[in-house]
């Protein structure tokens, strides 16, 4: 019975495996499209969905007050649009590569972290710390502004960071995209990629010494990391 659970749940592996490579095919050319995004830059009200496809990345127009350039008139050939991104992930990091080197935008990207982290791998590290390094890089430098830090709010024209710094813009892309708790996302204490290996070693030891696990919930992210602690620690009793 226990063997068959076990090939069983590597069965399930495999094809969330294969659905999540097939999404990341499919999603991130639809929704990191130059066309999707001068269609949603060009219709300030409007929203998209970041490359993710798991929350809205909404985008809004800052007015403009008389005497000021509007954002269409700017598009048709005035000055640089500023084009705040808050989010450094999937759809973030997509609409920062199609805007940054198009001179009609200058785009500012915003993250609370220094890195890039492929999160539909990252349950493995809870048994294979070691391979994190594979899976997380240090963010791109390119011709946009890179500025570490946390957004607390937003206006029709700002944001404003946790250490009160403000950031005027013309367009806000909020690609912010969910959250899972931690440690699969991030704590607040992971800016580097240091810090974060550091934390994934230390997970991997609380389930390395553990003689039993349980994992509340039966979804996707339950049922895959519980066949990775079940293959990797066939001793162990894990119970979903």
């Amino acid at each position: 019975m226990a063997l068959c659970t076990r090939y069983c749940l590597a069965f399930a592996q495999g094809a969330l495996w294969l659905l999540l490579s097939l999404l990341d095919l499919v999603l991130l050319p639809l929704f990191g499209s130059r066309r999707c995004l001068r269609r949603a830059l060009g219709r300030p009200a409007a929203a998209a969905r970041d490359s993710e496809g798991r929350q809205p990345a909404a985008v809004y127009g800052a007015s403009a007050s008389a005497g000021e350039t509007s954002p269409e008139a700017a598009l048709s050939g005035g000055g640089p649009l500023v084009v705040v991104i808050v989010g450094a992930s999937w759809g973030g990091l997509a609409a920062c590569h199609q805007l940054a080197d198009d001179q009609r935008f200058r785009v500012v990207l915003i993250d609370r972290r220094e890195f890039f982290e492929y999160t539909p791998g990252i349950l493995r590290l809870f048994c294979q710390p070691g391979l994190h390094s594979s899976m997380a890089l240090k963010l791109p430098k390119g011709s946009h502004k890179f500025v570490l830090g946390q957004v607390t709010s937003t206006s029709h024209d700002h944001v404003v960071l946790g250490d009160s710094t403000r950031i005027d813009f013309d367009y806000l892309i909020l690609a912010t995209g969910a959250d899972y708790r931690q440690p699969i996302t991030p704590s607040s204490n992971d800016v580097t990629l240091a810090s974060r290996a550091a934390t994934w070693h230390e997970e991997a030891a609380k389930v390395r010494t553990a003689r039993s696990v349980l994992v509340l919930g039966g979804g996707a992210v339950g049922t895959e990391l519980a066949a990775e602690i079940v293959c990797h620690f066939p001793e162990k009793r894990v119970t979903i």
